[in-house]
C-alpha cells in the first residue's frame, strides 16, 4: 500500500463528495454539508467548545472518515474481487451510502440536539455523495490485480 497514493485518494474522494454536497445543498436550499453538520453537532453537544473550533473538528471527522474508508477501500482491493474502475466504485459506493445512513441515522438519534434538516432528503443525498466518494476514490487507488 503507497501511502501518498492513499492520501492522495482519500483526499480527493473527500473533496469530490464535499464539493457534491456544497453544490446540491446550494441548489436545493438545505444543508447537507457533512462537515458542517459534524460542526453543529460537536458545538450543541459539547457548548464549551467555540463554534469556530467545533466547525474545524467537524472538517477533520470528516477527512478522518474519508481517509478510514479510502484505507477499506484499498484492502478491498487487495483482497476481493473488487477493481478501481467506475463500475466497482458505483457498487461500492451505494453499499457505502446505505451504511453512512444507518450511522447517520444513530447519530442524530443519539445526539442531544441534533440539526434541523430535511432528513430523508439528506439521507437520500447522503447515498448519492458515497457514489461520488467510491468512484473517485476507488479509481485514484492503486490496484494491483491489473
Amino acid at each position: 500500500m503507497k501511502t501518498g497514493n492513499l492520501i492522495l485518494a482519500a483526499a480527493a474522494g473527500t473533496a469530490a463528495m464535499t464539493l457534491f454536497s456544497y453544490l446540491v445543498s446550494r441548489k436545493k436550499n438545505k444543508d447537507f454539508r457533512e462537515p458542517r453538520l459534524l460542526g453543529k453537532m460537536v458545538y450543541r453537544a459539547v457548548p464549551e467548545i467555540k463554534k469556530s473550533r467545533a466547525k474545524v473538528i467537524g472538517w477533520i471527522l470528516h477527512c478522518t472518515t474519508g481517509l478510514t474508508f479510502a484505507i477499506i477501500y484499498q484492502y478491498l482491493l487487495k483482497d476481493t474481487k473488487l477493481n478501481s474502475n467506475v463500475r466497482d466504485g458505483v457498487v461500492l459506493g451505494l453499499a457505502n451510502g446505505v451504511v453512512a445512513v444507518g450511522i447517520w441515522k444513530a447519530t442524530f438519534s443519539l445526539h442531544p440536539d441534533p440539526p434541523k434538516i430535511h432528513f430523508k432528503d439528506f439521507y437520500k443525498h447522503l447515498v448519492l455523495a458515497h457514489v461520488v466518494f467510491a468512484t473517485t476514490t476507488l479509481c485514484l487507488l492503486d490496484d494491483d490485480k491489473n
